[in-house]
């Protein structure tokens, strides 16, 4: 019996086979993980060199989950006769502390802004700890400014609630009153949060607020 590889095919098949709510970033994700794997053995020595020599670090964790459920897949769908990621031990981590935005860095940034819009977006973003495509997504009819919520799609095509300020709300109602989005893509709020980092820097990616947001809420008495 001939070693298994990793096809075009076969990854082109799994892509197909995610659910219908599968989001596009989820998408990427796997094609950037698996397209570098195609022509790989099948075997846990092919697997293990291969996450050795295709990246280092912490994103080698990123690499394995997706090999690990595209190896499922293939023996679920009979494509292969033994699963080797049974033997394919996950990844060590190094524990780091991840980078989270502080209440004093959240001025400093709006500090540095010159648009209403700009400003809307730091303060909303460590305001709701939204991620970054359900930020972009948001349109003028999903703001409850009396309850102090905006409706948003999360991960899963599934709606959720997440709360802001009666101050970052009044902004937001300032902008929202002329316009009907933030106008910005999710590469669109990235960038200008890229210009911000180089200006100040402040480490100041879509996912710093949203950790900054969580740490902020710890501190004023909401569980974990």
């Amino acid at each position: 019996i001939l070693t298994p590889k990793v096809s075009q095919q076969w990854v082109d098949d799994f892509l197909a086979s995610r659910p219908q709510n599968t989001s596009q970033n989820t998408f990427r994700y796997y094609q950037s993980c698996l397209y570098p794997a195609v022509g790989i053995d099948l075997t846990p020595k092919g697997i293990n060199n291969w996450l050795t020599n295709v990246t280092k670090g912490n994103a080698k964790l990123s690499y394995y989950r997706a090999i690990k459920a595209f190896c499922n897949w293939l023996y679920k769908s009979k494509k292969i006769v033994k699963n080797p990621i049974e033997l394919v031990g996950k990844p060590k981590t190094a524990k780091r502390i991840l980078k989270a935005i502080t209440k004093e860095e959240l001025v400093t940034l709006i500090q540095n802004v010159t648009t209403l819009r700009d400003a809307c977006l730091l303060r909303f973003l460590f305001d709701s700890g939204c991620r970054l495509s359900e930020v972009a997504g948001v349109t003028a009819k999903d703001f409850d400014y009396n309850k102090g919520f905006v409706t948003v799609i999360g991960k899963g095509n599934k709606q959720r609630k997440a709360p802001f300020t009666k101050e970052t709300g009044e902004l937001l109602q300032e902008w929202f009153g002329e316009h009907d989005t933030f106008e910005l893509s999710s590469e669109g709020i990235s960038s200008m949060l890229d210009r911000l980092e180089e200006k100040t820097g402040i480490i100041c990616n879509a996912h710093c607020f949203r950790r900054g947001f969580s740490i902020n809420q710890v501190k004023q008495g909401l569980p974990t």
